[in-house]
């Protein structure tokens, strides 16, 4: 089969959203650090009930050497005007 692109993947996986409290969608290169969830959680409580945490990660260079890798990308949340 012809692959369709991310963007019709992402709007397949949306349609298997059914209410539940929390939903995430990451790319394949996403990292995570020990208590990201609980972190996530506490920036969604903080920010208000129609807050959307978003962000880009930076491509995953795992075959580089570790000096030449860029850092993972750490989200925090500052507030809304």
């Amino acid at each position: 089969a012809e692959a369709r692109g991310p963007a019709w993947a992402r709007f397949q996986a949306q349609q298997l959203y059914t209410g539940q409290e929390y939903a995430m969608q990451i790319d394949s290169h996403t990292r995570f650090l020990c208590g990201w969830d609980a972190s996530l959680v506490a920036m969604l409580n903080a920010a208000g009930k129609a807050a959307i945490l978003t962000a880009y990660p930076p491509g995953f260079g795992h075959l580089l050497p570790p000096n030449k890798r860029t850092p993972p990308s750490r989200l925090k949340a500052i507030g809304f005007d």
